[in-house]
């Protein structure tokens, strides 16, 4: 599996047509039809209408799933990308959320603070967007770049006619939640992208071999912070992968289940399939504390997840030890944080859950290596596998004080109910889906 990943991670170019990246934030500008193609987006050609109509029945027929109603589809030009997906963003992320991403981020050191999240995405966006299916306006389009060859064009219709599917089985715009801080919400994402990439990679084996098609503009995403790179690539590459993982254990009807009734609860069942449909590690529930009484007069400026995902990238970055960061993110049980400003300080406060005290051991071993503003420690002795983390110019007293109430947060217990493999209709409960020490 590590092989295969590194594979696909070396061939973006496959793994990333017909991506629009940031997929559940890219609705269209609002129309007066909602049923057919908004302003600005023009009809398919004839030739490339007929071949979509192709092209669906295919899709149908790989990922399993019937069109409901048509697919309305069409053109939008390159030069109207950057201003429709500036508006898109606002409308998904107001500017207050968005912030909040952006606040949360920074206080991990996972974008420059010299970064406006706001201005980046889209012109980042803009640069690899090959097409996109709408699931707020229910709508199909291709993006017109000059130059490219038809392959990429149908590439990107297959990709994106899996959306159209999806969203009509599924309902997408209810599926995916558009929250950049929830680990959860990372997952479905990668879920729904995973699912599209597995049709394409399906479609693409049945075609008369050839040269694989480029996408233009790489060298954006080449250059993106690692957080945003990894995220991003996310559902492209592991996501991928987990749906291929779920296809070969129960076949379509047990990656249908995903979507309709157990979808995956985190980065890591994403990152490690058998934790989602074989040994069912799903996370440890942690409630983020009121911390009015240890921090009075301090304003919350973001609450979230890492992940093993983000760990993992922020582990690499300061350690520049890729095996020793995706060692220590392992294990991964759940996570909170919150960002707080206090007089002009930002503070950040983690709380960390690990499924075994060696889990949580070789975690404070590598997160020591953070920097000198990090301050890594155990929790109490009734937590032996948690960890608290804190970064930012904390007083003594305020440490301590957040340090005893994230120490007695109470752990709550994990779901742990893996699918019926025989019947994916219910869900069974067994003492093998249970990590141990639970």
């Amino acid at each position: 599996m590590a092989t295969l990943r590194a594979i696909l991670r070396a061939r973006r170019a496959l793994v990333l047509t017909a991506a629009v990246l940031l997929w559940p934030a890219f609705p269209s500008v609002p129309q007066e039809a909602p049923a057919g193609l908004p302003e600005g987006v023009s009809p398919l050609p004839p030739g490339l209408g007929r071949r979509l109509q192709e092209l669906l029945a295919e899709t149908e027929t790989l990922r399993g799933l019937k069109a409901k109603r048509a697919v309305a589809s069409g053109i939008v030009e390159e030069r109207d990308l950057p201003a429709r997906i500036a508006q898109a963003l606002r409308e998904e992320l107001p500017p207050e959320r968005l912030q909040a991403a952006e606040a949360g981020l920074k206080a991990f050191g996972l974008i420059p603070e010299s970064l406006d999240l706001a201005g980046y995405l889209p012109a980042l966006l803009a640069s690899e967007v090959a097409g996109y299916y709408d699931p707020e306006r229910h709508y199909l389009a291709v993006v017109r770049r000059g130059g490219e060859a038809r392959r990429l064009d149908e590439l990107v219709l297959v990709h994106e006619l899996a959306h159209a599917l999806q969203d009509q089985t599924f309902d997408l715009q209810r599926f995916v939640a558009d929250d950049p801080l929830s680990d959860a919400a990372t997952a479905r994402t990668a879920l729904v992208e995973g699912d599209a990439s597995l049709v394409m990679f399906d479609w693409l084996a049945g075609q008369a071999a050839g040269p694989a098609p480029e996408l233009p503009a790489s060298k954006e995403m080449a250059a993106a912070p690692p957080w945003v790179r990894a995220t991003l690539e996310l559902g492209y590459v592991d996501g991928y992968l987990f749906c291929l993982s779920v296809r070969q254990k129960g076949g379509q009807k047990l990656l249908d289940y995903t979507f309709s009734q157990d979808p995956p609860r985190s980065s890591e069942q994403i990152l490690h399939p058998e934790k989602w449909h074989t040994r069912r590690d799903d996370p440890v529930p942690l409630s983020w504390p009121g911390l009015g009484r240890e921090l009075p007069g301090a304003r919350k400026l973001a609450e979230g997840q890492l992940g093993e995902l983000g760990i993992g990238v922020l582990l690499r970055e300061a350690t520049g030890d890729r095996e020793l960061a995706e060692a220590a993110a392992a294990g991964w049980g759940g996570d909170r944080f919150a960002v707080y400003e206090k007089d002009g300080r930002r503070l950040l406060a983690w709380l960390t859950e690990w499924d075994t005290e060696a889990d949580a051991r070789e975690l404070r071993e590598a997160a020591r290596r953070l920097g000198k503003d990090w301050a890594v420690e155990p929790a109490e002795r009734r937590w032996p596998r948690r960890v608290v983390v804190l970064r930012g110019p904390w007083r003594p007293a305020e440490a301590r004080a957040v340090r005893a109430a994230l120490a007695a947060v109470r752990a709550g217990r994990p779901d742990n109910r893996a699918p019926d493999l025989a019947g994916p209709a219910s869900q069974s409960s067994s003492s093998e889906a249970t990590p141990a020490g639970w």
